[in-house]
C-alpha cells in the first residue's frame, strides 16, 4: 500500500488522542482541520517512536526497533504505517528529517537509562524528545524562522520538564529518575516514593526547582505566539498554558506527585482557555517588531547537539 494512503488512514488516529494526551487533544480541536489531522499523523509518530522504546522487553529489541526507525527516515520509506505517514507528511510540509533523527537519539538515550547527571543533562534530553516536536510543528504550520523555532523549542523544553515532575512515580517504576543526581540521589527517591516524608521533602524541593525552571521556558515560548498563523495561536497558547497549569497545580500541592497523575480538569482548562482568548486581544501577540528578544541563555546547553545547531544558527 502506498505511504499517502497510508497517510489518509492515519488521520483516524487523531481520534486516539483523548486517551493518549488529553491537553494536547483539547487545543488541537482549536486549530484548522487539515492542520489537526497533520498534528495527529505527527503526534502518532512521535507516541510510536517513543513507546516503541517503552513496549520492548528487553534493551536489544529496543536498540534494534530505533535503528529500523533510522533506516527508514535515512531512506525516506517505510513499511510501518506510522513512519510511513510521517514520511509523507514530511515531503508534504517541507519538515526537515533531522529533528526526527535527533529525537530518535534523545530516545534512544532512555535504553538502559538510570538517572539524570545534571539539569544541562536534562534541558539537552528535553530539547532531543521535546523541543525537536516543537520546531516539526512549527514547520507543520509553514513556520521556520529562527525566531519562532527558537521559540518552539522553548515549549516543548517547558513541557518535558513539566512531564518529567509530573511522572515520578511511573519513570521509576520503569527504573527512571529524570531528576539530576547533582541535586538529589537514586536511594532518596526510592525512599520518597517508598512513603519516607524527610525523602519526600527533599524531592519535592528538587521538583519545585524543575518546574520554576519550566515556568521560564513557558514564557519564553509565549514570546514567540506572534509569529504563529492567525488560526492556530489560540491552539498553541493554550496547549502551554494548560501543560503550565500542571506545573502550577503540583507547586500548590507538591506532595500530590507521591499518589497521584497530576492533570488540569475542564474547569482549568476552561480557565486556560478564556485566558488566552484575551491574552490575544493584546498586540504583542500580532506585532513581530515589539515582541520581547529571546533569552540566548536558555539554549546555553543546547548547542553542539545537531538539529540544534541547523535550527538556530
Amino acid at each position: 500500500m502506498k505511504a499517502e494512503t497510508k497517510h489518509h488512514q492515519l488521520e483516524a488516529e487523531s481520534i486516539m488522542m483523548p486517551n493518549r494526551a488529553k491537553t494536547f487533544a483539547w487545543a488541537a480541536q482549536f486549530l484548522p482541520k487539515q492542520t489537526r489531522k497533520d498534528f495527529g499523523v505527527l503526534y502518532t509518530f512521535c507516541r510510536y517512536v517513543d513507546d516503541g522504546v517503552d513496549h520492548c522487553s528487553n534493551k536489544e529489541m529496543a536498540a534494534r526497533f530505533l535503528d529500523q526507525v533510522s533506516r527508514d527516515l535515512e531512506d525516506n520509506r517505510s513499511s510501518d504505517q506510522e513512519v510511513a505517514a510521517f514520511l509523507t507528511l514530511a515531503r508534504h510540509r517541507d519538515i526537515p528529517l533531522g529533528f526526527a533523527f535527533d529525537l530518535v537519539r534523545g530516545v534512544r538515550t532512555d535504553i538502559g537509562f538510570e538517572q539524570t547527571e545534571s539539569l544541562e543533562d536534562l534541558l539537552r534530553y528535553s530539547y532531543q524528545v521535546a523541543g525537536t516536536v516543537g520546531i516539526m510543528i512549527c514547520y507543520l504550520l509553514e513556520v521556520n524562522g529562527s525566531d519562532a523555532l527558537a521559540a518552539a523549542i522553548d515549549l516543548g523544553i517547558g513541557m518535558q520538564l513539566t512531564n518529567i515532575a509530573r511522572d515520578l512515580r511511573e519513570d521509576f517504576a520503569r527504573g527512571r529518575i529524570y531528576l539530576p543526581a547533582d541535586l538529589i540521589d537514586r536511594p532518596t527517591v526510592a525512599e520518597a516514593l517508598g512513603g519516607s516524608l524527610p525523602a519526600q521533602a527533599r524531592v519535592v524541593d528538587v521538583i519545585k526547582q524543575v518546574i520554576v525552571t519550566s515556568q521560564t521556558y513557558y514564557q519564553s515560548a509565549e514570546n514567540g505566539i506572534c509569529f504563529l498563523p492567525l488560526d492556530t495561536k489560540l491552539s498553541i497558547l493554550c496547549a502551554g498554558r494548560a501543560y503550565r497549569q500542571i506545573g502550577q497545580l503540583i507547586l500548590k500541592n507538591p506532595e500530590r506527585i507521591f499518589n497521584e497523575r497530576v492533570a488540569t480538569h475542564a474547569h482549568e482548562k476552561a480557565l486556560c482557555l478564556i485566558s488566552s482568548l484575551l491574552s490575544l486581544s493584546q498586540v504583542k501577540f500580532h506585532r513581530v517588531e515589539i515582541s520581547a528578544s529571546h533569552e540566548s541563555a536558555l539554549h546555553r546547553p543546547l548547542k553542539g547537539l545537531p538539529s540544534f545547531d541547523v535550527a538556530c544558527r
